[in-house]
């Protein structure tokens, strides 16, 4: 093939592979991305493309395989290294995806997408300012890339300096208004009862006929909790139903039949795992639990205000599990997954924060699947589990927004309704195993009564307790969750049987 055809053969199929990867169809640039490599085995953007679609399918060890491939072709490709931080991170290998991201900024120390991910690593592991500051070192690079002004939107949100979120969220509005993820940003933070500017432009982007589906789903969003706000329930009811149906709609992989066989298994696992040695920490572990708006964040942030204990969020290492050990594979005892590994890996993750404090606070609300696991891990933690109304906590799951493709069971009424379900079942199955274990914390007793309430909570977990732990508005404590606006308040109740403004505009609480 000459050469100019060849560039132009190359220049066709990446874009094609391109227009495949827009509309997420990963098999077909997976099979393209193999047709172009096995004729012209040296185009390293191709081995780029393949292993992103490895990725994105959840197959990340071929993901790093393809990506290591490429990297042998030229140990200087920053996007290559790039990439593989995403899989390292994926894979919970935190120090590892630093070091591929330090190598790719070693190479170009300019490379905005190395930036980027780094951040957002750092922000990941509770470094909240180590990524603010790498996402400003972005955009002295380069002030008009989206992508920076979102995540350093994202960023401010979570330590509550919502008025640069709004900065970052305005430019976006003025200089890219159809990347509606920052109306939906700003309506996290707006109260509309006082302003209601954003509402007439959210109001007007929704009836564009050239919206992408997550365009429509971020608006229909936001839109339902400006009239939220406004006390006009039955229109935020109406967004709210829009929004819903097309989120679950474009899950198409998504299936709750797979959530009943999960939850089946997943009280055979600590019966099914051994081990063959103790895991050493010089950190002591609380793990809050509980639904989602459940009041997990709430609680965090009251821990967190504690001298001797770090708050470190979500740090979801577990939910990794979910997809890696899909029903089955831990019943048949696949090596690869051993509690061994599990444990160690866990550790690593923890050694990597570089925490002074002595007791450190997850908060990742899944966790209550692994209850039975952590016990087995760690026979000493505290477990917290976070109660509600289930009337309160089911809206408040339904009104909400999710990251990603995560609870994919909230968009639909009757899904959500039958996973409540499976939960209270599973929580009732570990009060078996581990009766005395457990604390159960009320949401409604919590605010109603906080000093009493408290005192139990720290008293369980054999920890002092001071008034001031009460001020949750002062905490410094990034909270990365869609509570980060409320839970820069001080303690309220007035959410308690908040359900009943909706209550007679919905068949939702029926179902329950």
């Amino acid at each position: 093939m000459k050469s100019n055809d060849k560039i132009n053969y190359l220049q066709k199929q990446l874009q094609i592979i391109k227009n495949y990867y827009q509309v997420r169809d990963f098999d077909s640039v997976i099979q393209k991305s193999r047709i172009v490599l096995k004729q012209f085995p040296d185009q390293i953007v191709f081995f780029n493309a393949l292993g992103l679609a490895y990725k994105e399918k959840g197959e990340l060890d071929l993901a790093e395989e393809t990506l290591l491939k490429g990297l042998k072709i030229n140990p200087k490709e920053v996007n290559i290294l790039c990439n593989l931080g995403l899989i390292s991170k994926a894979k919970q290998k935190t120090k590892e995806a630093a070091e591929y991201y330090k190598r790719s900024l070693k190479i170009f120390p300019d490379h905005i997408p190395s930036i980027v991910n780094f951040a957002n690593l750092k922000k990941d592991l509770g470094l909240t300012d180590d990524a603010i500051k790498l996402l400003l070192k972005a955009l002295k690079i380069n002030d008009q890339l989206s992508e920076v002004h979102i995540n350093l939107a994202i960023a401010y949100k979570s330590i509550g300096k919502f008025d640069l979120t709004k900065k970052h969220c305005e430019f976006l509005n003025d200089k890219y208004p159809n990347l509606t993820i920052a109306d939906n940003l700003l309506s996290q933070i707006t109260d509309y009862s006082k302003n209601n500017e954003h509402q007439a432009i959210m109001v007007k982007k929704i009836v564009n006929k050239d919206l992408s589906i997550m365009d429509e789903i971020y608006l229909n969003f936001g839109i339902a909790k400006s009239y939220e706000d406004q006390n006009k329930f039955e229109l935020s009811l109406e967004f709210l139903n829009k929004g819903n149906n097309i989120k679950r709609n474009s899950l198409i992989n998504y299936k709750f039949e797979n959530e009943i066989s999960f939850f089946n298994n997943i009280k055979k696992l600590n019966k099914s795992f051994t081990f063959t040695k103790n895991f050493q920490s010089h950190k002591k572990f609380i793990f809050i639990v509980g639904l989602p708006r459940s009041g997990t964040t709430l609680t965090h942030q009251i821990f967190s205000q504690h001298s001797n204990i770090y708050g470190a969020g979500e740090l979801t290492y577990f939910n990794y599990l979910m997809d890696n050990l899909k029903l089955d594979l831990i019943l048949d005892k696949n090596e690869k997954f051993s509690l061994n590994e599990i444990g160690s890996n866990f550790i690593k993750k923890i050694d990597s924060l570089n925490i002074s404090e002595e007791i450190i606070v997850d908060k990742t609300p899944e966790n209550f699947l692994w209850i039975g696991l952590i016990k087995l891990l760690f026979p000493e933690s505290k477990i917290i589990h976070c109660k509600r109304q289930v009337k309160d906590t089911a809206f408040s799951i339904y009104k909400n927004l999710f990251q990603g493709s995560s609870y994919g069971w909230s968009y639909n009424k009757d899904e959500l309704a039958r996973y409540i379900k499976l939960y209270f079942e599973l929580i009732h199955f570990w009060d078996q195993e581990f009766p005395d274990d457990i604390f159960h914390s009320d949401y409604e007793a919590l605010v109603l009564n906080p000093e009493a309430e408290t005192k139990k909570l720290f008293d369980f977990c054999d920890l002092s307790w001071s008034k001031e732990f009460l001020n949750v508005e002062k905490s410094n404590t990034p909270i990365d969750t869609l509570s980060s606006a409320q839970a820069r308040k001080p303690i309220y109740s007035n959410s308690v049987n908040y359900y009943k403004n909706f209550e007679n505009l919905t068949d939702l609480f029926s179902k329950l």
